[in-house]
């Protein structure tokens, strides 16, 4: 479903762009730290891209991790 993470590095907003139609079936979108704590949730993107602000977050490695009816899906961002 997710198509791009951008942009990695990031600074103060990381855009995810899903596929198109793909966030009918995406219930939940997660920010997690190294340590696998869930810093950020947000629910059911209502367009095929979704901007999440950055800037609160410390310097390091990040996962997003996608739930949908299909399973999940993970990526890692750089934030500088």
């Amino acid at each position: 479903y997710l198509e791009k993470v951008y942009p990695n590095p990031t600074d103060n907003n990381l855009v995810l762009q899903f596929r198109d139609g793909a966030q009918n079936e995406i219930w939940q979108i997660e920010i997690i730290n190294t340590n696998g704590a869930i810093l950020k949730t947000f629910n059911k993107p209502l367009t095929y891209q979704t901007q999440i602000f950055t800037a609160d977050l410390s310097p390091g490695v990040y996962i997003v991790r996608v739930a949908s009816t299909r399973g999940m899906e993970v990526k890692k961002f750089i934030k500088l």
